[in-house]
């Protein structure tokens, strides 16, 4: 008869869940039989103050850790975001499985959402409920009309108040949410990106706790680590035990890997009260990527503080760079030329839904595709295919594919189309058949590269650019402005036919062909976008 193990888990019913997980896993992976244990906590035992106003760390993990030093338990099982950066000698961790939604999600009672009201949708004055510190900083900095109120109790719990009305919205982490099969009922829920609101370091990951000398059980759960996961949060915990560690503190952390690029979100409020700095950075090297992360959070005043940019995308579709903008300490000013909508359906839609299996990859030139495409399959009541390979043309495009739980077969490490046109082509062996969902107007370079190379290309039209009518734009908001930014030739062509470029104001567009679309209009472009994204133009006013 095998021996059995002893789980030493806190009595939530998430924590539950999460020890009944790795009793799973050890089970199903090593054979092990395991035996769950409930801790009570401090954390459970003070649920009527915040956590800034608790004294000390590890208010969720200390009972716990020392059940396992005194062998009360053999194995330890915490959410990630709950442990210490500074862990006593006695104990490591010895096992991180493969994490969850890193995300947080915002639950908005449907009569106190406004979806015009971006990032957070939240009609004016609404009360947001949350004791973290971290998210409190955040929603201020998003919509400073929010008010915050202290919640704590248990994901049920805090749900249960939001549902009894005692708030208009709360926070809750993704994982929870779909660890405890939460029924929402009519909340509106509303997935926040990591780059605009950064989670906690080491949100959605587990961490299994062992004695330091407990060879054999560290074999036992070696069985269920996940590298990635752990090469992630290592880092994520790094850049919290550089501002001291503690979850009280202001600050996120959020790194993923997308083929051998990596993005790292960072968020910071300095204790002197001063500006909160939200940061996203690319790298090809995790520590370098930490370094430079760490470097822009303490980076003290913002870089653009003076400067006032125009941009001149859709206003949704623009929101996330007017954020970073803006968290740069530039003056961002909306002036969207044109709008994306959906193409209306077609004959094509029919064909494409009912053969999205015979298709070899489906490939997505834009984040923009990505939605409409979603949409479209919404609107067929389907889901991805199972068979064709999926390609994306750099992280920006992959993430929303990555959160929606799509495996990707390819996405290059700079975000040009030239870059997968290159690697889908070294890819294929023999000729295949590709749908690209993409915009209705503009070159198609992966289309036009995988003709030449002999491949059959379905070239689907799911979104649109449409000008705006000049007269609701006011060219005056334009005066003194230093920057003028261009994400498509459609945007380029519709701001000349609604305004003329400010005096002295530079030019930066997202690549080459809006470059080149801008120059063969009259316009001197002073930056091209490398890589080909939001954050490139960012970067280009940032080096000017």
């Amino acid at each position: 008869m095998k021996s059995s193990h002893i789980i030493g888990s806190r009595g939530s019913d998430l924590a539950l869940w999460q020890a009944r997980h790795i009793q799973t896993l050890l089970r199903e992976r090593a054979g092990a039989v395991c035996e769950i244990k409930v801790i009570r906590t401090k954390g459970d035992r003070i649920d009527s103050l915040t956590f800034e106003k608790m004294e000390g760390k590890g208010f969720f993990t200390k009972e716990i850790e020392d059940c396992l030093i005194s062998r009360e338990i053999d194995i330890a099982v915490h959410s990630l975001k709950d442990l210490p950066t500074a862990m006593v000698d006695e104990l490591v961790t010895a096992a991180i499985p493969k994490r969850a939604d890193p995300r947080d999600v915002l639950l908005v009672r449907p009569e106190c959402h406004a979806p015009g009201r971006e990032p957070l949708q939240l009609r004016a004055g609404a009360r947001v409920g949350t004791s973290s510190v971290r998210r409190r900083e955040q929603i201020r900095s998003l919509d400073p009309d929010a008010v915050i109120e202290p919640l704590r109790g248990n994901v049920p719990t805090r749900l249960r108040r939001l549902l009894e009305s005692r708030y208009d919205a709360i926070v809750l982490a993704a994982a929870g949410i779909e660890r405890l099969g939460l029924d929402l009922g009519e909340i509106v829920s509303i997935p926040l990106a990591p780059e605009i609101f950064v989670p906690a370091p080491g949100q959605g990951a587990l961490a299994v706790q062992l004695r330091r000398n407990d060879a054999v059980r560290r074999e036992l759960v070696a069985r269920i680590h996940d590298k990635a996961t752990a090469q992630a949060v290592e880092r994520e915990r790094s850049l919290l035990g550089r501002f001291g560690g503690g979850c009280s503190l202001p600050l996120g952390a959020c790194m993923c890997a997308v083929g051998s690029t990596y993005a790292m979100s960072g968020f910071w409020t300095p204790p002197d009260g001063g500006r909160p700095v939200r940061v996203t950075r690319y790298g090809g090297d995790p520590v370098t990527l930490l370094d430079t992360v760490h470097r822009s959070l303490l980076g003290g005043a913002a870089p653009l503080d003076g400067k006032k940019v125009v941009v001149t995308r859709a206003t949704r579709t623009s929101d996330p760079l007017a954020i970073r903008l803006n968290d740069l300490g530039a003056q961002v000013v909306s002036f969207p030329v044109i709008s994306i909508v959906a193409t209306p359906p077609g004959e094509l839609d029919e064909h494409v839904r009912d053969s999205l299996e015979s298709y070899d990859w489906i490939l997505f030139p834009s984040a923009t595709a990505v939605t409409h495409f979603g949409t479209r399959l919404a609107s067929w009541n389907r889901d991805f295919p199972a068979l064709p390979k999926i390609g994306a043309v750099g992280p920006g495009t992959a993430r929303p594919l990555l959160e929606h739980g799509h495996a990707l077969d390819y996405v290059p490490d700079r975000h040009v189309s030239d870059a997968l046109l290159e690697g889908i082509l070294a890819r294929c062996e023999t000729l295949g058949h590709f749908l690209i969902p993409c915009a209705r107007e503009g070159r198609d370079i992966l289309a036009e590269g995988l003709e030449a190379a002999g491949h059959a290309v379905t070239r689907f039209a799911v979104y649109e650019t449409v000008s705006t009518d000049p007269s609701a734009l006011d060219s005056r908001s334009l005066d003194g402005a230093h920057y003028l930014l261009f994400a498509s030739p459609s945007a380029v062509r519709s701001f000349l036919g609604a305004a003329s470029v400010p005096k002295g104001a530079r030019i930066v567009t997202i690549g080459p062909v809006t470059g080149k679309a801008a120059r063969d209009l009259g316009l001197r472009v002073d930056a091209e976008a490398e890589p080909y994204t939001m954050e490139g133009m960012i970067e280009c006013i940032l080096r000017d």
